[in-house]
């Protein structure tokens, strides 16, 4: 049997009763290499770094869609050019479509490992298994600095 997994980053801040508030959680290999990478070099807000990051890949992923549409859209576009197009944007409505299940996904496996690290603060790094997958959560405490509160 194949047992699927993945890997969920919680990063939560201590408010000054010490509760956690969940900040932002990731499943996304490159986001999860991205922010650890930036809280092991003691970027000031890896939070605000990321929503940046998002940002600039949302504008590209938009660039890039209306070059292609409006490549399909000149008057002589080859039948062949416009197959290529119709496929993409094909393949990105089922790009959304997996990204909102996992986002839903990563929401479940989050509102759990909070609870498993309010239970227990000193559980920063553990595993979900279940007999088909398995998930390595890891909780990163980091402060909620005003500029990731404002973007």
């Amino acid at each position: 049997m194949v047992v699927r997994s993945g890997t969920v980053v919680l990063l939560l801040s201590l408010e000054s009763k010490g509760s956690p508030v969940l900040l932002e959680s990731l499943s996304d290999e490159r986001e999860v290499e991205f922010v650890e990478s930036a809280l092991q070099e003691g970027h000031p807000d890896p939070v605000w770094a990321l929503q940046q990051r998002r940002k600039l890949q949302r504008k590209e992923d938009e660039e890039f869609a209306d070059y292609i549409e409006g490549l399909v859209c000149e008057p002589f576009c080859r039948l062949e050019v416009q197959g290529h197009a119709a496929q993409w944007f094909q393949s990105r409505l089922q790009l959304e479509q997996f990204q909102n299940t996992e986002a839903e996904a990563r929401r479940i496996i989050a509102e759990f490992a909070l609870k498993v690290f309010q239970d227990d603060p000193s559980r920063l790094e553990f595993v979900l298994a279940a007999p088909s997958a398995e998930v390595q959560v890891r909780i990163h405490l980091v402060s909620k600095s005003i500029v990731s509160e404002s973007a």
